[in-house]
């Protein structure tokens, strides 16, 4: 009840802005997010935040990652198209921290998500990214985002790759 408190009082004095759609969400304004990113940072705390956040995201993805492939997948999709900033967000971060657990849970919990929504240019560019610096990581979970990189190659027309991919995840695995 206090939470929800704060928050009317956020949206009366146009701090944050309802947004629409099937969960109740919330935007910050840039100026507001812009402040409290600096207040963070200032208190020694951002980097704190986004670990946090970006493991959330993998959360999400890994769970994601199961569901995709289910009846709930239409449900699954549009959970993923609302948190689709939030998850290229946390991915990015990952990425150039080179944080190899939480980058491949995104990485092999999002790929199904990319080939339904037709960004497959982007969904394989992501993946190889990913691959680039997790060489050395769990093998299971290296062999997973092999298999959707695999796929994404293939349904981009570049067998080659596809094949290469496949076998190494075979390799990994």
């Amino acid at each position: 009840e206090e939470l929800l408190d704060l928050l009317s009082a956020l949206v009366d004095h146009s701090l944050v802005r309802p947004e629409p759609g099937n969960v109740p969400r919330f935007r910050m304004l840039e100026t507001m997010r812009e402040y409290a990113l600096e207040r963070l940072e200032e208190a020694g705390e951002a980097e704190a935040v986004r670990r946090a956040h970006a493991e959330h995201f993998a959360s999400l993805a890994a769970a994601a990652e199961r569901e995709l492939v289910g009846p709930g997948q239409g449900a699954w999709l549009r959970r993923l198209d609302e948190e689709h900033a939030n998850l290229r967000a946390a991915l990015a971060w990952t990425e150039e921290r080179r944080e190899a657990a939480p980058a491949l849970d995104l990485a092999a919990g999002l790929w199904r998500y990319c080939l339904a929504r037709g960004l497959i240019r982007e969904g394989r560019a992501r993946l190889d990214a990913v691959l680039a610096f997790t060489s050395t990581a769990d093998p299971a979970a290296r062999a997973r985002v092999l298999n959707g990189a695999a796929t994404l190659a293939h349904n981009e027309g570049d067998n080659r790759a596809a094949q290469r991919l496949l076998q190494e995840a075979l390799a990994v695995h």
